[in-house]
């Protein structure tokens, strides 16, 4: 019984070693998770990891639950993305101040395998792994089958899986220059042209990600607009471009026939299906969609009609009979209706002429009888 206590004793010191072990997660570059092998109370642990991007935005920690479909949210009333300052590597508590957006908190669970994920909060991912919460080891009992010494069988802890992703960011700042077109002064990032005209852009491309611009089939310079005014339609890759890189387009900006306010959004496009590359070699899996990335330029090309030429207003002389005007004009446009009424009027004034004198015609005396010429004798 006393070498049955001894290697109960010596058991249960290794059981108590291992549980001051921190579990390591991952050995990765960019993201890892410590988290004891063995709790009393609710598992805690960190997650750390290293900025690829110095002096880059905020980071935002999430954890997903294999319990749920949703992903915790950082802090408790704040939005999501946390700012983190001081120097990489950078850790913070799980579950610490991770929530989900019906208000409950994370909790570990042992035997669970959860996926964290570490990102930035304007845009690209550092990292996410999966990681497994260990199980307590379980001290097997000694069997006696007899009076020799006991044997015991040290726990094997629970395998741990994890995943890692390679970071790989894209990002890119656009500069626009050799414009040919005549500005408005309150709009000076507007392009200002008539109907059918054009105008010369050049847009600058520089590479301030850590990737490599490695296919022009992968990586062009698109107008996100709805309608493209611009020739060539889009920025073909004519050459790779490495991080901190440059490469210039140099675009025709066609009016429409139409007038009106027609907006230009340039954003640099990873097209789908393309892995990234960094400048080592290492690759990433490509997006599942084109993915738009990097600081773009938006502006309107407005479109206005030509202001008309001022034109001489002639008054045309007018004729004479209109001048003229009333009777004395009617009667030069109406000669001979005049005349008509002129020859009725004469016609019936003779008429009532001889009619009112009609007695005095009857008054006079018979003329004479002609003189009957002398017989000769």
């Amino acid at each position: 019984m006393k070498k049955l206590f001894y290697a109960f004793a010596v058991c249960l010191a290794v059981i108590s070693a291992l549980s001051l072990v921190p579990f390591n997660a991952s050995a990765a570059q960019d993201v890892w998770v410590n988290i004891p092998s063995c709790s009393d109370v609710n598992y805690s642990g960190t997650v750390s990891w290293n900025d690829p991007q110095p002096n880059a935005a905020g980071f935002a920690v999430n954890v997903k639950s294999p319990e749920r479909s949703d992903w915790t949210e950082w802090g408790r009333g704040v939005e999501r993305g946390a700012v983190v300052t001081g120097q990489s590597p950078y850790s913070v508590p799980i579950p610490g101040q991770l929530h989900y957006g019906d208000d409950s908190s994370l909790v570990l669970k042992p035997g669970l395998t959860y996926t964290v994920k570490v990102s930035y909060t304007l845009a690209g991912d550092i990292g996410s792994l999966n990681f497994t919460v260990p199980r307590c080891p379980t001290p097997t009992p000694t069997k006696t089958a007899t009076p020799s010494p006991a044997t015991t069988k040290t726990p094997t802890p629970s395998p741990k899986t994890s995943s890692f992703a390679t970071t790989c960011i894209d990002d890119a700042k656009l500069i626009a220059s050799n414009r040919t077109d005549v500005q408005a002064p309150d709009s000076p990032n507007n392009i200002n042209l008539e109907p059918e005209q054009e105008s010369q852009l050049t847009i600058t491309a520089t590479n301030t990600g850590a990737t490599k611009w490695y296919d022009g089939n992968y990586y062009k310079l698109i107008n996100l607009a709805p309608k493209n005014t611009l020739g060539p339609t889009y920025g073909h890759l004519p050459n790779a471009v490495d991080p901190s890189g440059q490469v210039s387009w140099t675009f025709k900006v066609l009016a429409p026939t139409e007038p009106g306010t027609y907006p230009i959004d340039l954003r640099m496009v990873h097209i789908s299906g393309g892995e990234y590359l960094k400048p080592n070699g290492s690759k990433c899996t490509a997006p599942a969609s084109d993915k738009p990335f990097g600081q773009g330029l938006s502006f309107n090309l407005i479109v206005t009609s030509p202001n008309p030429s001022p034109s001489m207003s002639v008054t045309p002389i007018a004729n004479q009979s209109e001048t003229s005007g009333g009777f004395m004009g009617w009667l030069s446009d109406n000669w001979p209706l005049a005349l008509l009424i002129l020859a009725i009027i004469a016609g019936l004034g003779t008429w009532l002429w001889f009619a009112k004198n009609k007695s005095s015609f009857s008054n006079l005396p018979p003329p004479p009888p002609p003189a009957n010429p002398s017989m000769p004798g």
